[in-house]
């Protein structure tokens, strides 16, 4: 897409996934260290190496997750990192409805990130605000939000323009 009329970049800002993170990667690191102290660990599969070394991966792929969405004139796309390499591209003329609504992450979608079915799907990674995309052939995905007043603005100009029932 060209220059979005409306951006965002969302991370994970649950402070307590943050803090069971952060404690296990000091526990695993301590652990480690110790175990390589030790004269046991010369003579220990190095596969055991890999498995103190799990909360760290997990601690750099939860680090770097982010959902990105843009909107524009031409329609909505969004990216959740690292899973989702390339933006996925929603025209504007595959959309039946669009609208900003509350909802609850856990309840309805199981919880944060790519969540949900192939016919009713969520992108979200923080909050109970979301971009709520209903399609012409009836799947439904709502995309998470910190910014609800500036979306609700945008969709409210471009679904007057390219949404003939809003």
């Amino acid at each position: 897409m060209d220059q979005a009329a409306f951006s965002e970049t969302q991370r994970f800002t649950q402070v307590w996934a943050w803090i069971i993170l952060i404690t296990s990667i000091i526990i695993t690191i301590v652990f480690l260290v110790r175990f390589i102290r030790t004269e046991r660990a010369k003579n220990i599969n190095p596969i055991i190496y890999l498995i103190f070394l799990l909360p760290l991966g997990f601690g750099i792929l939860f680090f770097t997750m982010k959902l990105e969405t843009h909107i524009d004139e031409n329609g909505i796309s969004y990216r959740f990192f690292p899973f989702r390499m390339k933006e996925s591209k929603i025209d504007w003329d595959s959309v039946e409805k669009v609208y900003v609504r509350d909802y609850n992450p856990t309840k309805e979608y199981g919880g944060w990130g790519i969540r949900g079915t192939n016919n009713n799907a969520a992108v979200n990674v923080a909050g109970h605000e979301g971009l709520q995309i209903i399609f012409k052939n009836g799947k439904k995905l709502l995309i998470g939000t910190q910014k609800p007043e500036q979306i609700q603005k945008l969709i409210n100009e471009y679904s007057r323009k390219h949404i003939v029932n809003t």
